[in-house]
């Protein structure tokens, strides 16, 4: 499992800015969900079959 992801932000198409997100993961009917959210009212949520 993942404890981090990063991805990698676009921004003013000039810069790149490389947010790490804290994954909260947990696990519910088989799957992992992993759960990230960060400052901006964005949440990524990866679902990854175990």
């Amino acid at each position: 499992m993942w404890e981090r992801a990063n991805i990698m932000i676009n921004k003013n198409n000039s810069e790149s800015e490389l947010i790490s997100l804290k994954a909260n993961s947990f696990q519910n009917v088989g799957y992992n969900y992993i759960a990230m959210q960060y400052i901006n009212p964005i949440t990524i949520i990866l679902i990854i079959e175990t």
